[in-house]
């Protein structure tokens, strides 16, 4: 079975701005991955980062929908020395630190895939052991390599998503996903912008303790 890692911006491609075409294909491609964690057919990989950063989403209704899907994680991996390590390195070679910290979680897991809607972070990524994708890529990769051994879970996604987004519907989750800047990606990048590895790490450690605490 197939080990994957969704970063943020996966988790919340539904919640971003369903006009745009790239973006509505993107949550497609989500749905299916998510149905495909559900139906235990993929290895699911939550972390401490996730939870950390998730924790940091100022609306309310995207924070619990994060947290709903991560309970499907079947692997865990939280922050240590090695992580911070390793993140530092990424971090040099121009990766952001939220995003290097990410990467070094799905590396740790021995993912098989790590997936994000960040087109600069896959391009950063090109030439890892760890393969990143976007989502739709991911699901036309794993169809074309007959990896799944049930097709009709990604018909079943499909088949939800389309009855999910008949057009009275649609209208309404478009109206809903005007919250923020309508892509979590520049949200991200503006939460983060100032932070690197070093003082990231800290935080997250420090929340990661704290939750294991309680």
């Amino acid at each position: 079975m197939i080990t994957v890692y969704l970063d943020t911006s996966v988790y919340n491609r539904p919640f971003d701005d369903q006009t745009q075409p790239k973006i509505f294909l993107e949550t497609q491609a989500v749905t299916l991955i998510l149905q495909m964690a559900a139906a235990q057919l993929i290895n699911l990989v939550g972390s401490s980062v996730l939870d950390y950063e998730n924790s940091l989403n100022p609306f309310p209704i995207k924070q619990k929908a994060m947290n709903r899907y991560l309970q499907m994680a079947t692997i865990r991996q939280q922050v240590d020395e090695t992580i911070r390590q390793r993140a530092e390195q990424l971090e040099q070679q121009g990766i952001k630190a939220i995003d290097a910290l990410h990467v070094a979680c799905a590396e740790a897991t021995n993912s098989d895939y790590f997936i994000t809607c960040d087109k600069r972070l896959i391009n950063r990524c090109q030439g890892f052991a760890l393969k990143t994708l976007n989502p739709v890529d991911f699901i036309l990769e794993i169809e074309d390599d007959n990896k799944s051994n049930d097709q009709q879970a990604l018909q079943d996604g499909l088949d939800v998503l389309i009855a999910h987004l008949e057009p009275a519907k649609l209208a309404r989750f478009v109206a809903a996903c005007k919250l923020g800047e309508g892509d979590y990606i520049k949200s991200k990048d503006k939460l983060f912008a100032q932070e690197t590895v070093a003082s990231l790490y800290e935080k997250v450690k420090a929340y990661q303790d704290s939750t294991n605490e309680s």
